[in-house]
């Protein structure tokens, strides 16, 4: 069997990034904590490791189940983000040739029970109470896109001002920052598409700059335009390389404070690990994820199950197809419900809906005259073929034509 020469954990994350660069970032901080763990307890780097157990003198589930003891009493993970660092590792020996079976991975190998907690849920009344204690534009303008969108966090500080169009009111969303490495088209709600164009008027409007020049010994004060380029991210502050993580860090900074000072800064309730040595810092029940709940919910209680996964960019079934038009005629029944604080739109979309309601009540009504109608005309058909029946024996019998005029005479004259 070949053993490691040098650098494993590099030569697995080259190919790693070549299916996905994040990917790679995530497993390499995963991996750190494993050569931290090798040099901890063995005095070995993860290289020697792997050789040792390719040489049949170390356990595999034995470092394994070590590595697990380890990470409790040394971080602060959740049992899923343990259980994700234990399969890194295990992918990791598996790479280099190592020999592990799933049935005695998963007899020998034991994690912590995952807690599930409950999620707490938004209403309407709460996305706009949030909205309107927004203290900076951006941050209120993050807010609506992701609360009329169910964007993905990262996803929406993706967009770049080329990629809005504020006439058709879509956004296209690049393919290489979405979970799903799938491009697709982001509908915008009225509002949502007025505040991207006021967002973008603010930052690039003409501002008092002052500044001390040092050659003339003055202080300066002049009104400069930043330059606008269709590549800037709209969300971001400096365009020298922005990268949407750093601007998702900021953001969310900013939204704790906005939810600590309106009282809905609830943290998760916490058991402590009695095996961890560090505190562990508590979750908000609100985040920025929430809102991508409170659409796919709001879109599933209007009736529309698979086009809220759509919506939301879930894969689906792969038998659900919309024509542009129809998915423009689904979009407009549910954009009220994704509007917050445009109050005009709001009223346009319920005198819409009076109206439309009158109109159902007077053909109701007209329905109902016809079948009146109809009950008449079924009466009197009725009463028609009576007469005949009583008809029916005189043609039977033979009698003269005289005879059968005289009961139709009668037959119409009692009717009447």
């Amino acid at each position: 069997m070949a053993l490691v020469e040098h650098g494993c954990i590099e030569t697995f994350l080259e190919t790693i990034s070549r299916m996905n660069a994040a990917s790679a970032k995530i497993y390499g901080q995963r991996l750190k904590n494993f050569n931290d763990f090798c040099l901890k307890q063995y005095n070995f780097d993860t290289d020697r490791i792997i050789n040792e157990i390719k040489l049949n003198r170390i356990d595999p589930y034995k470092v394994l189940n070590q590595f697990i003891d380890y990470l409790q009493y040394s971080h602060t993970l959740s049992p899923l983000t343990l259980n994700q660092q234990i399969i890194t590792t295990k992918n990791l020996f598996e790479y280099h040739v190592v020999n592990i079976s799933n049935a005695k991975f998963k007899f020998k190998v034991k994690f912590p029970r995952r807690v599930r907690r409950h999620k707490q849920a938004l209403s309407k009344e709460d996305v706009c109470n949030i909205i309107n204690s927004c203290s900076q534009i951006r941050l209120k303008t993050y807010v609506i896109l992701l609360a009329a969108t169910g964007m993905r966090a990262v996803e929406a500080l993706s967009v770049r001002i080329k990629d809005f169009d504020s006439k058709s009111r879509k956004i296209i969303l690049r393919g290489g920052f979405t979970k799903t490495r799938t491009e697709r088209i982001i509908w915008l709600t009225e509002e949502a598409s007025k505040q991207i164009e006021a967002l973008i008027e603010y930052k690039y409007r003409s501002r008092r700059v002052c500044y001390y020049n040092a050659r003339k010994h003055l202080a300066v004060n002049e009104y400069r335009t930043p330059a606008k380029n269709e590549n800037d991210l709209i969300f971001a502050v400096r365009q020298t390389k922005p990268n949407p993580k750093n601007i998702y860090n900021h953001l969310s900074a900013d939204f704790g404070k906005t939810l600590a000072r309106i009282d809905m800064n609830i943290k998760e309730e916490y058991m402590p690990n009695p095996n961890s040595r560090l505190i562990h810092k508590e979750r908000r029940r609100i985040t920025l994820h929430s809102f991508r709940r409170y659409v796919k919910s709001t879109i599933s209680d209007l009736g529309f199950g698979d086009f809220s996964e759509y919506f939301i960019g879930h894969k689906g079934s792969t038998y659900y197809t919309k024509t542009d038009k129809q998915i423009a005629e689904m979009f407009s029944k549910i954009e009220s419900h994704l509007t917050f604080l445009d109050f005009p739109a709001l009223e346009r979309k319920g005198a819409d809906t009076q109206a439309k309601v009158e109109i159902l009540e007077q053909e109701n009504q007209r329905l109902r005259r016809t079948e009146e109608s109809n009950k008449n005309t079924l009466a009197t058909l009725s009463d028609q073929v009576a007469v005949l029946m009583n008809v029916l024996p005189f043609m039977k019998s033979s009698k003269s034509l005289g005879a059968i005029r005289n009961v139709l005479k009668e037959g119409i004259e009692t009717n009447k």
